[in-house]
């Protein structure tokens, strides 16, 4: 959960990714859906590139190792994991229907992909930012209190995205966006609130642009 401080730093940070003229309808801080199956690694991105062609064998050989030791050790956790998850999911349901090729799913991959390139884990912090415009979906690079520097992972159009129907939720703190393919995917918002004020944001957004103009 991030701090006040960090929160106004972010926000800050999400204003000077609007474009001139953009209003910022909402925002607030999320994550994907811890239920949300994890995706193939050849779907994800290459990590960014490590040391310069100047460093010395020793280190990228070092580097090789720990990587190699850390996907041992995330395959070893995902199968301790996967009886639990598997557990998790029959009691709290779906969360995602469409599959990775769905706009759903290459949603939840630009997210997965922002987070792996920088070294996050795949179910970080994220931050959604409503406008009239698109829904930014944001992660922060770094986290320290004098110097928060955001990351865009997508920014699906307005047009695009709604919010699917609250009586299908089996959480409160949930919020499940659903794409024009019909596709959705679940998100876990920090209270029941925020997940409300979002769901409200995207619905009046969606409301104010099918509602043709007075004459």
């Amino acid at each position: 959960m991030p701090t006040r401080t960090e929160q106004d730093s972010v926000r800050m940070q999400i204003t000077t990714l609007l474009q001139p003229g953009e209003t910022l309808h909402y925002v607030t801080d999320g994550e994907l859906d811890h239920h949300l199956p994890k995706p193939p690694a050849r779907l994800l991105p290459e990590r960014r590139s490590g040391p310069s062609s100047r460093s010395s064998v020793l280190v990228v050989v070092v580097l090789l190792a720990i990587n190699a030791f850390e996907t041992v050790l995330d395959l070893l956790l995902e199968a301790a994991k996967w009886p639990f998850r598997r557990l998790g999911r029959l009691f709290h349901g779906r969360c995602m229907d469409g599959g990775w090729t769905s706009d759903a799913g290459r949603f939840a991959l630009e997210v997965y992909g922002a987070h792996w390139t920088h070294n996050h884990h795949p179910f970080g912090d994220l931050w959604l930012a409503v406008t009239a415009d698109r829904l930014l979906v944001a992660i922060p690079e770094q986290r320290h209190l004098s110097d928060v520097t955001v990351t865009v992972a997508t920014e699906p159009s307005r047009d695009d995205v709604a919010v699917r129907d609250a009586s299908l939720r089996p959480r409160r703190r949930r919020l499940d966006l659903l794409f024009r393919d019909g596709s959705w995917v679940a998100l876990k918002l920090p209270s029941a609130a925020a997940a409300r004020s979002l769901a409200a944001a995207l619905d009046e957004q969606t409301v104010n642009r099918r509602t043709p103009p007075a004459r």
